[in-house]
């Protein structure tokens, strides 16, 4: 259906034109689902719009290559054509679904108005035909939601509307931009069946793009793995994850966190990141962050050529993969670099931040109304943080995680309860007074690109705390700046650079610079690793770890990437509609969790294996308007009429294991 041959495309830049993609290959059959993966900047995006022509509003061209659609070459036909194809034959799933719709117009207007361009029918019969659409995406009271706008929909219904969208004039090919990144498991799982049943009730095409290789195993029939504008290599699902042929895809899959595993020391990594189109290395694209690469690998670039049945470019695939050290599961070679870091952490009992019946509710309405609704983003939690301890954090998106996390650093004003830190109680402190404690907690924030000031240098936005902080001369702030830059494997050289010259990785490194700069001993990370690829993933994680080994910090570790929790945690904490529902190590919460919320989120995670696992239907509640008695009744397989009527306390049900729930699940 989809043939593109020896694609090449450029995008002018002020300083010239720059290759972004070279000599690509791709083909997708009828019904089948083709996957790109890789790094941020591997030209996943671009090759996908090249396909709709779409990098031509963007300053890019395509300056060789054919891209033969259905028998069409869609290169060469004009724009008249190519408003034919678009929408009808071929429809696109944005990765932003807020940016991607227009906020004035309702969502009913907007997928009505596709309709009624490719189809010729009555206005009546479009909003009609708009309503089966969402429902056959999920979305309840469709007749409603079509009068709605996007600001009135959350992220999931937003992501489910654009389906509706692409799928109105059942297009032969639909190309999906990281559809489930900005999503928590529980909806990313809804998406990928969705997916999958569209798929195959209309024997759609799809190319699926992520970064995201769990997503992969689950949709897809081929993989083809990206670097640096090039592919490196293309694969069956099994052939790829059984026994990947590039060094690159290698690396990929080694860095993803185990949930099976107990191992609580380094996580693989990638060393390096991704190279700039405008400074591409000779010879082989990844040779500078190969483990295996040698003389010949510096000079010439190898070729994308058939190897034991499916595709790699690199010249000693066929050698390396009969080595032992190229199994996934071979550990040898980190042994030296993990010995440190995976003895038992020493526990202390001695505990530094205590939470006792916080609660943040927010007024809803103006004027008289203010007092009569709020939205309890944290109702009533307590539990208790020890010195050197990492506690996770985990929940949907709306449960209350980060509005938890800024009431204990004192950025919310609490609405009733206390937070003592070091046994001294923080609330109502003056300024002066807080003061102290903000040297001792600092925050990592979740998007290192908003994160800093574009317009300071990065030794001026480290340097920001100390000035504030301590009574230093500039040379001795200077100087400290530049420890704190290698501290987190940055150069002392760097001092001087802009945020913008520096990748994703490096400014979350940044970040972490500036949160240490004052010795502090605790740390919030509110989701400081998930805006970066898995392979700068695991680099952060690990510095993360080296930094608390060094340091003796404790953390507080916000996220929703279950695998990365699970490693880096001693315990975890988890949050449904502003109440915590289950607190557990580590080990014992994601081998067999006692909440039926705790392993709803553990079976959501996409793996590729999809038996005898717990789903949860719909999204969560709305916290202005909880459910009665337990909040996750509406959505729990196992609810009775007593969990309609009485709220489940949080109790110990075990030695260090507490659950709010009625009916817990069999534990060992």
């Amino acid at each position: 259906m989809l043939d593109i041959n020896k694609l090449n495309i450029e995008f002018k830049t002020k300083t010239g034109s720059i290759t972004a993609i070279s000599d690509l290959n791709l083909s997708i059959k009828a019904g089948e689902t083709v996957c790109l993966v890789g790094e941020s900047g591997s030209g996943k995006t671009i090759t996908s719009k090249a396909i709709m022509r779409l990098i031509e509003y963007e300053n890019g061209r395509i300056s060789n290559g054919d891209i033969s659609f259905q028998g069409t070459n869609l290169t060469s036909i004009d724009e008249k054509m190519l408003q034919h194809i678009r929408g009808k034959k071929i429809a696109m799933i944005f990765q932003e679904p807020l940016s991607a719709f227009d906020p004035v117009f309702t969502i009913g207007h907007q997928i009505t108005e596709m309709i009624r361009k490719h189809q010729k029918i009555s206005k009546q019969a479009a909003w009609q035909k708009g309503i089966n659409l969402l429902k056959k995406v999920g979305i309840s009271e469709p007749e409603h939601r079509m009068k709605q706008y996007p600001n009135e929909f959350s992220g999931g219904m937003l992501q489910r509307a654009m389906i509706a969208m692409a799928i109105s004039c059942e297009p032969d090919l639909l190309i999906a931009d990281e559809p489930t990144t900005a999503l928590d498991v529980t909806i990313q799982l809804q998406i990928i069946e969705l997916l999958k049943s569209l798929k195959d009730e209309f024997n759609m095409g799809l190319l699926l793009i992520t970064h995201d290789l769990g997503i992969a195993a689950e949709l897809a029939d081929r993989i083809v793995v990206m670097y640096a504008g090039e592919v490196v290599e293309n694969a069956t699902v099994s052939q790829l994850f059984h026994t990947p042929h590039h060094p690159y895809t290698r690396g990929l899959l080694k860095s993803i966190p185990k949930m099976d595993t107990a191992n609580k020391g380094k996580l693989y990594s990638i060393e390096g990141s991704i190279p700039s189109l405008n400074e591409l290395p000779e010879g082989c694209l990844f040779h500078p962050r190969c483990p295996f690469a040698n003389t010949q690998c510096k000079r010439v670039r190898p070729n994308l050529e058939k190897v034991n049945d499916r595709y790699a470019a690199c010249f000693y695939s066929e050698e390396l993969v009969t080595k032992p050290e190229w199994s996934l599961s071979y550990s040898k070679e980190e042994t030296l670099e993990t010995i440190n870091v995976t003895k038992p952490k020493p526990v202390s009992t001695e505990i530094l931040v205590d939470v006792q019946h916080v609660s943040k509710h927010f007024p809803i309405g103006r004027g008289l109304s203010l007092a009569k609704k709020q939205v309890k983003a944290v109702d009533d939690v307590s539990f208790t943080i020890n010195k050197g301890e990492t506690f996770g954090l985990v929940g949907e998106s709306g449960s209350g995680k980060s509005t938890l996390g800024r009431a204990i650093l004192q950025l919310e004003k609490l609405t009733g309860g206390e937070v003592l830190y070091g046994g001294s109680p923080l609330s109502g402190l003056s300024s002066k007074k807080m003061g102290k404690y903000r040297k001792e907690m600092q925050m990592i924030f979740q998007d290192p690109y908003s994160s800093v000031n574009s317009r300071l240098k990065i030794g001026e936005i480290i340097a920001e705390p100390l000035k504030w902080h301590l009574k230093l001369s500039k040379q001795e702030i200077q100087s400290r700046v530049e420890e704190l830059l290698e501290q987190v494997g940055l150069k002392r050289e760097w001092v001087s650079r802009y945020p913008h010259e520096f990748s994703g990785g490096q400014r979350q490194r940044i970040g972490i610079a500036r949160a240490i700069a004052l010795n502090p001993a605790f740390i919030l990370a509110d989701e400081a690793v998930s805006a970066l690829d898995v392979s700068v993933q695991a680099q952060i994680i690990n510095l993360l770890q080296d930094l608390q080994a060094k340091m003796g910090l404790t953390y507080l570790f916000i996220g929703h990437d279950l695998g990365v929790v699970q490693h880096i945690s001693d315990r975890v904490g988890v949050m449904y509609l502003g109440k915590l529902v289950e607190i557990a190590p580590s080990k014992a919460i994601f081998q067999e969790p006692a909440h039926p919320y705790t392993r709803v989120l553990i079976d959501s995670i996409p793996n590729g294996k999809r038996t005898n696992k717990l789903k949860a239907e719909g999204e969560i509640p709305s916290p202005a308007n909880p459910p009665s008695g337990c909040r996750f009744r509406t959505r729990c397989p196992f609810a009775t009429e007593k969990c309609a009527e009485e709220e489940p306390a949080l109790k110990e049900i075990q030695k260090g294991r507490f659950t709010a729930c009625h009916y817990p699940l069999p534990i060992n």
